[in-house]
């Protein structure tokens, strides 16, 4: 998921090794990032490895101590969520926009699927995501209007959303190499091209496909199912009512990927809050290597059996 699924926290939950500030990335990762971490929800052990990555001179009962003072802070918290007043519906003066964004080929595929467009508090929504990228999260929300919805509506329901994509072709091995930042980008279709020459032109199309901010309704609560990014840096600058996509899933299956916060977490009597990555009391800074899309379209020659 745009700014979501690219951003899962590896480390002892799902397996994988978070390359150190002091260690080379392995292929497919970028130097490690400014991040921020939902100490407060995740297993303990998890949140000890990503302190201890970011700051390895730290003495290991330091490191226990601060993920344990993070847990009593949300264990201290009162039960219960309340978000009746999360969903208004959109203002007139939106009006237009949804109806653009409705009208590109990603817009169509969100209402074929059951998305509506509505306005969402974003102080309300819970997150399941463990970690958001901070560094350019400012970049993004910089030049918003707190009072102007359209200009917000631009950054969490984009009508035309570009995102760099680098191609190289290696002639020695006659592969075509595709990266993006965006972990949107995607294979949209392949080609077979006839020119004139007669000799056929065989491809793929790659795109980086739209991204919008969607927040899910599951088991009567509201969550955040993608633009985790956008969500952080909005809040950063004190806007909490946008517009968004939303809609009800009746299972998990498509809502929340591999390496999110336990489900008892955010589904449980004291989740996580999207304004919780902004609380130092049970979140924290850290360093986090970040991967980027790849796609690689190699021409193989090889002799068959008839």
């Amino acid at each position: 998921m745009t700014d979501q699924v690219v951003d899962s926290v590896g480390g002892p939950a799902d397996g994988r090794q978070v390359p150190s500030p002091a260690q080379p990335a392995p292929v497919g990762w970028r130097a490690p990032r400014p991040a921020r971490v939902l100490l407060g929800w995740m297993p303990p052990e998890q949140g000890e490895f990503l302190l201890a990555n970011h700051a390895a001179a730290r003495p290991a009962e330091a490191l226990r101590t601060r993920v344990r003072e993070a847990r009593d802070a949300v264990a201290a918290r009162p039960a219960g969520l309340d978000q009746t007043d999360a969903v208004s519906v959109l203002p007139a003066e939106l009006a237009d926009h949804a109806a653009q964004v409705g009208m590109t080929a990603a817009g169509a595929s969100m209402r074929a699927e059951g998305w509506d467009i509505a306005m969402v508090d974003l102080d309300q929504i819970v997150a399941f995501q463990p970690s958001v990228f901070t560094d350019t999260t400012a970049d993004r929300v910089a030049g918003l209007d707190p009072g102007d919805l359209r200009s917000i509506a631009g950054l969490t329901l984009p009508i035309n959303d570009t995102a760099p994509v680098a191609v190289q072709y290696d002639a020695l091995n006659r592969a075509y190499t595709i990266t993006s930042p965006n972990p949107n980008l995607r294979v949209i279709g392949n080609f077979d091209d006839r020119p004139a020459d007669g000799l056929p032109g065989l491809g793929f199309r790659v795109a980086v496909a739209a991204s919008f901010i969607q927040v899910a309704r599951f088991q009567g609560r509201l969550v955040l199912r993608d633009g985790y990014h956008r969500s952080y840096g909005l809040l950063s600058r004190g806007i909490t009512r946008v517009p968004v996509y939303v809609r009800d899933f009746d299972t998990t299956e498509n809502l929340a990927p591999a390496g999110m916060l336990p489900q008892g977490s955010w589904l449980g009597d004291r989740p996580p809050l999207l304004r919780d990555y902004h609380d130092g009391r049970v979140a924290d800074s850290i360093l986090l290597a970040a991967q980027h899309r790849m796609i690689v379209i190699h021409a193989i020659e090889t002799l068959v059996m008839n």
